[in-house]
């Protein structure tokens, strides 16, 4: 997992996290996977 609890700190400070799980979730605007169990 990448993060546990998300705040507007964790996008800032660690945006290359949040751009990395991004891309697994998005990929050419279609939403490939919510399920992160």
């Amino acid at each position: 997992k990448c993060f546990e609890n998300v705040c507007e700190l964790d996008l800032i400070f660690h945006a290359d996290a949040a751009h990395q799980v991004l891309d697994e979730l998005v990929m050419g605007g279609m939403v490939l996977q919510t399920n992160m169990a």
